[in-house]
């Protein structure tokens, strides 16, 4: 309840699980921003100290991470596309080699 700023009992309960879900997004999203914000800040405080060249998404993926809230399982479909499996196979390959010379 205290992430959802409601201090009433009877409000939480009353909200339908749509509602509820909605709460617990807007509320991840607000962390999001947090973030990003933060990530701004570090780079404000990186260039003004060194004058190097740093970027917020290679501190902090605000646009995945809304993502990832937003549509999960789009993300964990585009996730598995992009996986390689060629260790797994080279690996599969090589313990059944192993298993038809010990036969």
């Amino acid at each position: 309840m205290q992430y959802l700023n409601i201090a009433d009992n009877d409000l939480l309960y009353a909200m339908t699980p749509n509602e509820y879900n909605r709460k617990i997004k807007g509320v991840m999203l607000r962390d999001v921003q947090t973030y990003e914000n933060m990530t701004i800040q570090a780079i404000f405080n990186a260039q003004a100290t060194n004058g190097k060249r740093i970027t917020a998404k290679k501190l902090f993926d605000a646009e995945r991470a809304r993502q990832n809230i937003l549509h999960p399982k789009e993300q964990k479909e585009k996730e598995r596309a992009s996986r390689d499996y060629t260790y797994l196979q080279r690996a599969l390959a090589a313990m059944n080699r192993s298993k038809e010379g010990s036969e």
